[in-house]
């Protein structure tokens, strides 16, 4: 008898998916996978309403499979329920990802069904069946299909594109047909064929409207340059959160294996912020580590290890790179887990410059009939050599001339110059970065009825980062920037709950969700400040700050015959510790989505608005450029964020895809360091970093109000053994207002300094039998920046006066950047017994400058080999 449940279920924030991978000693189920993939993507029975479809069959079902069990979830992914309903009735259970659309959404209601009946049931048309294989092992064994009928068929193949189950962009999680903002997904496979390590390689070209400017092995932070435009100077960064859980500083999150990671969840724009609140004013990005492999004979141990030569234009032979790798997995259906550990290492592609990072990861899980208890725990460790900068050496050289030489210089008496400014400039003050950081978290999932959902996560999130490198230009630099606000150390603690009720008829849907948010942030740096413009006494800012936020969400969900529906939200936030009042903020969000299934084809059109803010900080971590030199600003306001999206998603089958969005967003009180003249020169006593006594120091001003519009479109294409995709992105930024006592360089129409006008991607996969290839290309153009190797040789050229570097005078060094382009690619061959050679590519083009600048110097083309052993149950 068909019963009806009453509560749409989706995931919580900090859990993914469920896991579902035990010991298994049959044959593997993956030899008709290619085909049956494509029968069971092609009849998936959609789902209007959450009503169990009735079961193929009421057979006798043989032992474990008879065993009566009562389970209630709601709307939920295929993968997490079946996991529930193998962990009510205690039996291990196993199938191959490639024979089932685990991110379908299903109906899991079952009363007093025998185990058999209600795996059926969740199945639908799908051509797969429970097999007992022995004790408590159930396998999902592919079967001959059976013919359905035609309408259910045609059905299946348009809804299928956008069954997907997400936990970002709704306030419990939800299918992606159902979302009105864009959400982009990357998924663990794709990053594992690639082999990326850092956050930058993983998101480049394969997102539209996200770009990280490449990772240097001689940095430990990520360096974003446009998300959407401009949200920030030289800072700019989205919310993250690793399995729940809110980093401290989504800067630190810079190398991430991608063995750990399942998929990367990427909201784009400030519609999320009514969500996650304070600092997600340009978007969000959501990692969740890796769960066990759900696969048929899965290894419980694999293990890759790989290394490969790194040319460089600044070192005389080269240099090498090492990877390893070790992933392990144990436990059943009900209780299980996986850890995951890596190392690499890059040697010296610089004079004295190398780098190490060391990284471990788990995750456990338990199951029950009603109730997910989720825990994670990541660590990682980075260690970084750095030493004088070739290119800004040879600047300085070509600038320090003695003015009464009558011959030229030795060799000798050049690198004498050279080591000397050095040092007086304190370029070698740091030679050592080392980064700490411990992620842990745990969540609850609980169904205590058939309408109601509840949800809570805990966690905590904490580094340390000592030793930032000197810097020899007064200009404003994303990785000084960046460095001197993360470096210090910071605690992040958060809680945060929700309950949500749905009510469903016969043509509408109706969610109601309240959830609630804590988190308290500790940050304490040693970066010094000035007293007051007037008076240039230096004071130590060691002392801790304490921040915290507060927040509560009510949000409307509905839908009208899974073809319309609406969003409406609301977080009222509390932030206190950024100011010397604390602020109270409302973020609203309201979206739209229509859905038309056609015979072939799926069109969905969608749009949203949203408003996001960033609390300003005018203390601890805010000194943005050389120490000893920060001008406070009390007058400092937030950081704001507003706009809408618009946007067209259309599927044929799961063959194609192409998504095309139009943003207008505006950007207000963004803050910029703006160098400024503190005092009167002070030739015979000089500040430390400033041997020349000019004066300078730096303070923090609101801009005015900044335009960030564009296009982001996205297509991708399966043929066979083949799959393209690609993505672009346009985006214009300009300042559109000035306020009223900025004295930087920016002016009315001006383009945003280190935002690039066009990004792109394009990526190619193709697998047939034990070969796999795939290739990967990346491209950045047209942004305005720094002529940093110019600044130099001006900053350390005696006799120029400070206002050369204040105020419209540093429009001088404005530098148009034409682009640059990566290429990399993969080839992999399976071996028996579990093993696979590797052989891959990396900056083809062999690219080292241009990126973000003149004077940054990236690892040259890396050819490397690698070998892959899994060891099985």
């Amino acid at each position: 008898m068909p019963r009806t449940c009453v509560t749409r279920v989706a995931l919580v924030l900090s859990i993914g998916a469920s896991m579902c991978s035990l010991p298994l000693r049959a044959q593997p189920l993956t030899a008709h996978a290619p085909t049956l993939l494509r029968e069971a993507s092609a009849s998936v029975v959609p789902l209007t309403r959450c009503q169990m479809p009735p079961s193929r069959t009421r057979a006798e079902w043989p032992a474990p499979l008879d065993r009566r069990i009562s389970v209630r979830g709601g709307v939920l992914s295929l993968r997490e329920a079946l996991d529930r309903v193998a962990a009510a009735a205690r039996v291990r259970l196993t199938y191959s990802d490639a024979l089932l659309p685990l991110e379908r959404r299903v109906c899991l209601d079952v009363d007093d069904d025998a185990l058999g009946d209600a795996i059926t049931m969740l199945l639908g048309s799908v051509a797969v069946s429970p097999q007992v294989a022995g004790g408590e092992l159930v396998v999902l064994a592919p079967v001959t299909p059976r013919p359905q009928p035609s309408s259910s068929i045609a059905v299946a193949a348009r809804v299928a594109p956008l069954e997907r189950v997400v936990v970002t962009g709704s306030a419990t999680g939800s299918a992606q047909r159902s979302l009105s903002v864009a959400v982009g997904v990357v998924d663990g496979a794709t990053l594992t064929t690639h082999g990326q390590q850092s956050v930058a390689s993983q998101l480049n070209g394969v997102l539209p409207g996200v770009w990280l400017w490449q990772q240097s092995p001689a940095s430990v932070l990520s360096r974003y340059g446009s998300i959407r435009g401009a949200s920030s100077f030289g800072v700019s960064y989205p919310k993250m959160y690793i399995d729940g859980v809110e980093v401290a500083n989504p800067l630190v999150v810079a190398q991430v294996p991608a063995e750990s990671i399942e998929r990367l969840e990427v909201l784009r724009g400030p519609q999320g912020a009514a969500l996650y609140g304070t600092d997600a004013i340009s978007g969000v990005i959501n990692m969740i580590t890796r769960q066990p492999a759900r696969v048929a004979n899965a290894p419980s141990l694999r293990l890759r290890a790989q290394s490969g030569l790194i040319a460089s234009a600044f070192s005389e032979t080269g240099t090498f790179g090492q990877e390893l790798t070790l992933t392990a997995q144990r436990g059943d259906v009900a209780r299980s887990a996986v850890g995951s550990f890596a190392f690499s290492r890059v040697g010296a592609f610089v004079p004295d410059g190398s780098s190490q990072h060391v990284a471990a990861s788990g995750r456990a899980q338990a199951i029950g009939t009603n109730a997910v208890l989720d825990a994670t725990l990541r660590l990682a460790l980075s260690d970084v050599s750095s030493s004088s900068n070739p290119l800004l050496l040879e600047a300085i050289g070509n600038a320090l001339v003695l003015p009464d030489s009558v011959r030229p210089l030795s060799a000798r008496r050049q690198r004498t110059l050279r080591d000397s400014a050095a040092s007086r400039l304190q370029l070698d003050r740091s030679t050592q970065q080392s980064l700490r950081q411990i992620t842990a978290g745990v969540s609850g999932t609980f169904h205590p009825s058939a309408r109601w959902t509840h949800r809570a996560t805990v966690g905590v999130d904490a580094y340390t980062l000592d030793g930032t490198p000197g810097s020899v230009t007064p200009l404003p630099s994303s990785t000084d920037s960046a460095l001197r606000a993360a470096e210090g150390s910071a605690a992040r603690a958060s809680a945060r709950t929700s309950s949500a009720a749905t009510w469903r008829g016969d043509t509408w849907q109706r969610t109601v969700t309240f959830s609630a948010e804590h988190a308290v942030l500790r940050e304490a740096s040693s970066n010094e400040v000035l007293q007051r413009p007037r008076d240039p006494v230096i004071a130590a800012d060691d002392d801790a700050v304490w921040r915290q936020t507060t927040g509560g969400v009510a949000q409307l969900d509905g839908s009208w015959q899974e073809q319309l529906f609406v969003t409406a939200g609301t977080r009222v936030e509390r932030s206190a510790g950024f100011t010397s009042q604390p602020l109270i903020t409302v973020l609203p969000m309201v979206g739209a989505a229509w859905v038309l299934d056609a015979e072939q084809v799926t069109f969905k059109l969608r749009g949203a608005y949203g408003k996001g803010i960033r609390p300003p900080r005018i203390t601890v971590g805010g000194a943005p450029l050389a120490r000893n030199r920060l001008v406070p600003n009390d007058a400092l306001e937030p950081e704001a964020q507003s706009g809408t999206e618009l946007g067209v998603d259309l599927f044929w089958g799961r063959r194609a895809a192409l998504h095309l969005t139009r943003f207008d967003q505006t950007a207000s009180g963004l803050v910029q360091p703006v160098s400024v003249v503190v005092g009167p020169p002070t030739t015979p006593q000089p500040r430390p970093g400033d041997p020349f006594g000019r004066n300078l120091g730096f303070q923090m001003q609101n801009v005015g109000a900044i335009d960030n519009s564009g296009w982001e479109l996205e297509g991708v294409l399966r043929g066979g053994a083949f799959t393209v995709q690609g993505s672009l992105a346009l985006v214009e930024s300009r300042v559109r207002d000035v306020r009223r006592g900025y004295t930087g360089e920016l002016r009315i129409g001006d383009r945003m300094l280190d935002v690039p006008a066009r990004t792109a991607g394009l990526s190619a996969r193709w697998q047939h039998n034990a070969w796999s290839a795939a290739v990967q290309l990346s491209h950045v153009a047209d942004w305005i920046g720094y002529d940093r190797l110019a600044a130099a040789e001006a900053f350390v050229t005696p006799g120029k006066p400070a206002s050369t570097f204040v105020g419209a005078s540093l429009r001088n060094f404005w530098l148009p950047y034409d682009g640059v382009t990566r290429v990399g690619t993969v080839i992999t061959r399976q071996l028996p017994r579990g093993v696979s050679l590797r052989l891959a590519g990396d900056n083809l083009l062999d690219t080292q400058v241009g990126e973000p600048d003149n004077i940054t110097i990236l690892p040259g083309r890396t050819i490397s080999l690698g070998l892959q052993i899994g060891v099985p149950r």
